[in-house]
């Protein structure tokens, strides 16, 4: 590992020993600017912004934190829904203010929308009933 810190707004390429502006896509590593340095992972308290390869203390707005994956999304990955309350990508809605998970928008919100008829059940949007159960 090259030691040798870079004047900002500069970051340390460890494969050329050289200060770039911008960190490689290949191998993808990310702009650290508490490092100055060209990262493979961003540090536990930062998240990895993929749209300009930085790592970030906050994801921007309209941006969700994957706490597990420490990504910063502008759409959570399948099976996890947008958290307007936190700004994290949730398995579910059960502790948000917004319960419903809505398959739709991969979003927790209010109430299932009506277009498509989604129904809401145990804090998620359904496309029908569940059985014993009548909209």
């Amino acid at each position: 590992v090259w030691l040798t810190p870079c004047p900002a707004p500069l970051f340390a390429d460890n494969l050329t020993r050289a200060c770039i502006s911008s960190c490689p896509g290949d191998p993808l590593t990310f702009a650290d600017p508490s490092s100055h340095q060209c990262v493979s992972t961003c540090n536990s308290s930062e998240y990895a912004f993929l749209d300009n390869r930085t790592c970030l203390a906050t994801c921007p707005p309209a941006y969700f934190r994957h706490i597990s994956l420490r990504l910063c999304l502008a759409t959570c990955l399948e099976g996890q829904f947008a958290d307007n309350d936190t700004l994290n990508c949730v398995p579910d809605c059960t502790t948000s203010s917004l319960p419903f998970a809505d398959p739709t928008t991969q979003a927790c919100v209010a109430q299932c929308p009506s277009d498509p008829d989604l129904f809401g059940y145990n804090h998620k949007c359904l496309t029908q009933c569940p059985p014993s159960y009548f909209a």
